[in-house]
C-alpha cells in the first residue's frame, strides 16, 4: 500500500537502500540525529532513502513499510542500515525483512556491525543483539514503574506535563504566575493561572465542553484546528537535500507556550475532570501499554497534597455536568455496544488510530456508529470526514469479496483444525466479564485473558480458521456479513486482519496476519 509511489522507469535500475531511524527522544535531544544517519547512508554508496521517527518497539512504521514493499519491485542489490537495531527490537519483524532479502537475493549491511546474515554465527549475533535491544526496553520500562511508584509514595507530583495553569516545583504542583495573555478590549492582563481559573468558572455559564471551548477561543482569538493543510511527507527519497527536516524536528502533540492556545472540546473535557485543580493528583490513570486513559470516574486519586485554585465541591459539581451531558441528544449513546473495529482501523492520512467517537440512531438504519481519526480534533491531523460503519461494512465486505481465494491461498489451509478446549473456555469466561460492570479489576482480568487468547491463537494460526472452500464461500455470499453480530464480526477480523487503513470516508487498504 505504502509502496505505490515509485516510477515505473526507475525500476530496473539498480538500487542500494538505507533505512534510518530514531527514536522521538533522540530526535529531541540531537534535532540532526536523523539527518546524520542519512549522510552516513549516502556515503556508503545509498541510492534510495527510508527512514523513521518513532520507538525501536513499535511495528507500525510508514517508512520501513514502504521499503519492504519496495524491495519486492526494485532491482535492488544491497539494503544498508547503520545498525540491527534501526529495525528495531522485534524478531519477528526482522525475519520478515530478512525473508524478503534472501528471496530477492539482496545483501544486508549493517555499517557499525559486521555481520553474515547467511551464517549461523551472525544468525546467533543477531539474536543476541535484538535480545539485548528488547531487554533494554525493558528495562527502561521497569525504571519508570519503579519512578512513579517513589513519587506515589512521597505524594508527588506525576512525572509528566503538568495541566494547564499549573507547573511543578520540588515535585509539587504550584499555580503557574507566568504572564500569559493580554485582552486590550477588556482591559486583562491574565496570567496562565488566572486564564485556567476563569475557564473553570466559565464552565457555570456555558455548561457543555463544546460551548466552553467556542467561547475561550472567541474570547481569545484563537482556533483549535491548523489555518492550512500541510504537504504530507513520505519517508522515501532519493536525494536526501529534497528533505525538509525542519519538519522532522518538530515535536509532536506541542502545547502551550510552545502552541497557540486553541482549545477543543475533547481537550477541554480531560482538562475539566483533573483533580491537580482542587489540590488532588491523579493516580493509575490508564490501562497502560498505551491503550489510553480511563474514565474520569475509575482513577484513583490522593487528595490534599497542594493547594488548589477550586473546592472539592466545585470539582465534584463539574465531573457532575459532565456526566449529564452524556445523556443529552446531541451526545454519543450506547457507546458499550461491541465495537468489532476496536485497535484495528489506522488514518491513511497520518497513521494515527480512528476510533469510533459516536453512536447515533437513525430511523432507517437504527444504531450507526461513526469513526474519525483520533489525532483530528488534537490538531495534528487534516481528516475531518467521519466513516459511518454500515459504510466501511459495505467496502469491507466488497474487498473480503474481491480478495477472497487470494486471501485464503495465502492461509494455505490443509485441514479443519478445531480450536483449543482451552481457547473456548477462556472466551466464555471473558463474555461473563463483558457483562459486569466495569472497575479496575474487571478490566485487568479481561486484559489478562485477552492476552491468553493471543498466546494460544498463535500457537496454532491459521489453520484454526474454517477450511479453504468454506472460507471463500462465506466472503462471496453477500448475506454472510450481515447474518454476523458485533461479536461474531470482531471475531472474524482478529482471526487474519492486521490493521484497516481508512482516508476520511473511504477504506484504503487491510494489511493481514500473514
Amino acid at each position: 500500500m505504502f509502496g505505490q509511489h515509485y516510477v515505473k522507469s526507475e525500476i530496473n535500475i539498480m538500487h542500494i537502500f538505507f533505512y534510518g531511524r530514531v527514536s522521538t527522544l533522540e530526535q529531541q535531544e540531537d534535532g540532526s540525529a536523523l539527518q546524520k544517519q542519512l549522510e552516513r547512508g549516502k556515503a556508503a554508496g545509498a541510492t534510495r532513502f527510508y527512514w523513521d521517527i518513532i520507538s525501536r518497539s513499535s511495528e507500525t512504521r510508514p517508512g520501513l513499510q514502504a521499503m519492504m514493499e519496495d524491495l519486492q519491485h526494485f532491482k535492488v542489490d544491497q539494503l544498508t542500515i547503520a545498525r540491527i537495531d534501526r529495525i528495531g527490537s522485534s524478531s519477528k519483524l526482522f525475519y520478515s525483512l530478512l525473508g524478503i532479502l534472501r528471496t530477492n537475493n539482496i545483501k544486508l549491511k549493517a555499517l557499525d556491525q559486521n555481520l553474515d546474515v547467511n551464517s549461523s554465527g551472525g544468525q546467533l549475533t543477531i539474536d543476541i543483539l535484538l535480545a539485548a535491544s528488547k531487554f533494554e526496553v525493558g528495562m527502561l520500562s521497569d525504571r519508570l514503574k519503579a519512578e512513579r511508584s517513589y513519587r506515589r509514595s512521597k505524594g508527588k507530583s506525576n512525572a509528566c506535563i503538568a495541566p494547564f495553569g499549573w507547573k511543578t516545583k520540588d515535585g509539587v504542583y504550584v499555580p503557574d504566575t507566568s504572564p500569559c495573555v493580554c485582552i486590550i478590549k477588556e482591559r486583562l492582563e491574565l496570567q496562565i493561572c488566572d486564564l485556567a481559573k476563569l475557564a473553570l468558572e466559565k464552565f457555570y455559564e456555558y455548561p457543555s465542553t463544546h460551548a466552553l471551548s467556542k467561547y475561550l477561543n472567541e474570547m481569545l482569538g484563537c482556533t483549535s484546528r491548523p489555518k492550512s493543510t500541510p504537504k504530507k511527507q513520505q519517508n522515501v527519497a532519493e536525494n536526501i537535500e529534497e528533505i525538509d527536516f525542519s519538519r522532522a524536528k518538530k515535536r509532536g502533540n506541542r502545547r502551550y507556550p510552545h502552541s497557540s492556545l486553541g482549545w477543543t472540546a475533547a481537550g477541554i473535557k480531560n482538562w475539566l475532570v483533573n483533580p491537580v485543580h482542587a489540590g488532588g493528583i491523579p493516580r493509575n490513570s490508564t490501562y497502560g501499554s498505551g491503550k489510553g486513559y480511563k474514565s474520569f470516574d475509575e482513577w484513583n486519586v490522593e487528595w490534599g497534597t497542594h493547594q488548589g485554585i477550586i473546592s472539592r465541591e466545585y470539582h465534584e459539581k463539574v465531573k457532575e455536568i459532565i456526566r449529564g451531558n452524556r445523556s443529552n441528544h446531541w451526545t454519543s449513546r450506547n457507546m458499550n455496544m461491541p465495537n468489532p473495529y476496536a485497535n484495528l482501523l489506522k488514518c491513511f492520512n497520518c497513521g494515527g488510530a480512528v476510533a469510533r467517537c459516536s453512536i447515533r440512531f437513525l430511523k432507517t438504519k437504527g444504531y450507526v456508529a461513526y469513526f474519525q481519526c483520533v489525532r483530528y480534533r488534537q490538531g495534528q491531523c487534516t481528516q475531518k470526514a467521519m466513516l459511518r460503519n454500515d459504510k466501511l461494512e459495505q467496502q469491507l465486505q466488497e474487498h473480503l469479496i474481491k480478495e477472497a481465494e487470494a486471501i485464503a491461498n495465502a492461509l494455505n489451509f490443509d485441514e479443519e483444525i478445531e480450536e483449543p478446549p482451552q481457547l473456548l473456555g477462556l472466551r466464555q469466561d471473558l463474555a461473563q466479564l463483558e457483562k459486569c460492570s466495569p472497575n479496575p479489576a474487571i478490566e485487568r482480568a479481561k486484559c489478562d485473558i485477552k492476552n491468553q487468547i493471543r498466546k494460544i491463537k498463535c500457537s496454532y494460526m491459521p489453520k484454526s480458521i474454517p477450511q479453504r472452500e468454506r472460507f471463500i464461500e462465506m466472503f462471496k455470499d453477500q448475506l454472510f456479513w450481515n447474518t454476523l453480530s458485533n461479536e461474531e464480526k470482531k471475531r472474524v477480523l482478529r482471526d487474519f486482519v492486521r490493521c484497516i487503513w481508512v482516508n476520511g470516508s473511504f477504506l484504503r487498504g487491510i494489511d493481514l496476519l500473514f
